[in-house]
């Protein structure tokens, strides 16, 4: 599979401001854009408007207000938050990134949470993205291929249930994936309204794996919205349209 950044696989604008959203690997892409960003000299500030777990290899800062977010410097990219929660940190308010942005910061934050599973369906107080997105990308990892709709195998199983049609306990299918990603109460909720949108299928290990994101990812293009296939782990990215 092509070697590429995810930077240009998503087609990062040197003025986006990114949220992360869904479940498969949000952090993982938090991290790799981040260390991309910064290897280009720039002023990278990764968080969550939610909770993030700690980053052993991101030096973390901890802030009390905006006024500490337009006085971070580097090294990049940092991890600004505001509270150890102890098995996770609490990040920002969504209105604090309005400042890191102003302040001229490379913005990468997670707008929700998937309790370590492949794939979700929001609650309606989720996602949590700031006004200032310029680009949401919906993450979903395609090990929940196959894997039954249950709650210990997809965050928010119900919810799933209820935009997709499939019945409980049902396989989650190619067909699923792509609707509840494309679904205006699910992979685009909460989106700016001049934001962009990117898919990223993810945990794509096997030839199987990647002929199934293959078609899962035709199916989201036919809805308007471009899709990136890879294993994030393994460092591989492929641009599918």
């Amino acid at each position: 599979m092509p070697q590429l950044r995810l930077a240009d696989a998503i087609r990062l604008d040197k003025s986006d401001v990114v949220a992360l959203v869904g479940g498969g690997g949000k952090t993982t892409a938090l991290r790799r854009l981040g260390s991309e960003c910064a290897q280009r000299g720039e002023r990278v500030v990764l968080t969550s408007t939610t909770k993030i777990e700690p980053q052993r290899d991101v030096r973390t800062v901890f802030v009390a207000g905006p006024a500490g977010l337009a006085s971070l410097d580097g090294p990049w990219p940092v991890l600004a938050v505001t509270e150890d929660l102890g098995i996770r940190l609490r990040g920002v308010p969504p209105d604090w990134i309005d400042a890191l942005v102003e302040g001229g910061f490379r913005v990468v934050a997670q707008a929700d949470g998937s309790g370590r599973r492949p794939f979700k369906a929001p609650a309606e107080h989720e996602p949590v993205i700031p006004r200032s997105a310029t680009l949401v990308i919906s993450v979903a990892g395609i090990d929940a291929l196959g894997s039954p709709l249950v709650e210990e195998q997809v965050h928010r199983a119900s919810r799933v249930a209820q935009l997709s049609g499939l019945a409980i306990g049902a396989p989650v299918t190619e067909e699923a994936i792509a609707h509840v990603l494309l679904h205006p109460e699910a992979g685009g909720k909460g989106v700016p309204p001049d934001a962009r949108r990117v898919v990223l299928l993810n945990k794509v290990e096997t030839e199987e794996e990647h002929a199934a994101a293959r078609r899962i990812a035709l199916r989201i293009r036919e809805g308007g919205v471009p899709v990136v296939i890879a294993s994030l782990r393994r460092g591989w990215i492929e641009r599918a349209g």
